[in-house]
């Protein structure tokens, strides 16, 4: 019973990295480019000053490079934000670190289509906030 408990989790380990493997590899391969068909960014707080809501569709692109870095361009026209960025994944989460600050999306992947999701709330000196952030892609 042991060894057929060992011989799962060995399985269940191998499929599970093969999984990441893929995902990483399709990210970056063919010139590692996606669309970001849909963008929803919601932040909201107790000071309502500072609520934002962007909601955007055909809103950029997003670029992975072999390496683990990559390039981010959203927005529509002149008024796009670029940044570049690191990255890692799971089979369920893509991380993007940006100026230090690491994001761990929530992540749905199928061959050539991601579903991107973070939700996060806090409380500083008394002020709740949350931001939510999606993003849909497809690869170009």
């Amino acid at each position: 019973m042991k060894n057929l408990f060992a011989l799962l989790l060995i399985v269940f380990t191998f499929t599970a990295s093969k999984k990441e493997k893929q995902i990483e590899k399709n990210l970056w391969k063919d010139g590692g480019t996606w669309n970001i068909d849909h963008y929803y960014f919601n932040q909201t707080g107790t000071d309502s000053s500072q609520n934002n809501t962007i909601t955007l569709t055909n809103a950029g692109i997003i670029t992975f490079n072999e390496d683990g870095t990559g390039k981010m361009e959203v927005g529509i026209g002149q008024q796009k934000e670029i940044s570049t960025f690191d990255y890692s994944n799971t089979e369920n989460s893509l991380t993007i670190t940006t100026d230090n600050f690491p994001v761990a999306y929530e992540m749905d992947w199928k061959k050539n289509k991601i579903s991107l999701n973070f939700n996060f709330t806090a409380t500083t000196n008394g002020q709740n906030y949350g931001i939510i952030n999606n993003m849909k892609l497809t690869k170009q």
